[in-house]
């Protein structure tokens, strides 16, 4: 098995969280998306706090892990979903230019 990648530095995983229900493949989370999650989470404890609404804070366990599945879409997902946008136009591209060039190959050859 090849070294683990230092890419893996940017991630959070423990061994034994597996993705979903694979039991081959451990789940990551984006360090930096977890810490925005869990920065968001802390101040809406506070503002609760502050008003009255709740006694105390979820521990800092509780919220490592509601940071996990947020509520909104994360920047990695949207960076991710700008990507395959990226690359989905990039094939219709490439296949229009393909058959654009074909088509005037076939008249120049007339």
């Amino acid at each position: 098995m090849p070294p683990k990648s230092s890419w893996w530095d940017h991630f959070w995983s423990k061994e034994g969280v597996y993705y979903k229900g694979d039991k081959t493949h451990v789940a990551a989370w984006c360090l930096r998306c977890l810490e925005y999650e869990k920065e968001t989470l802390l101040s809406a404890d506070a503002a609760a706090i502050a008003s009255g609404s709740v006694s105390s804070c979820r521990t800092m366990e509780q919220i490592h892990n509601a940071g996990k599945f947020p509520n909104s879409i994360s920047y990695c997902m949207r960076a991710y979903n700008l990507y395959f946008l990226w690359k989905l136009l990039t094939q219709v591209l490439n296949v229009f230019l393909t058959t654009t060039t074909k088509a005037l190959s076939l008249f120049a050859e007339k």
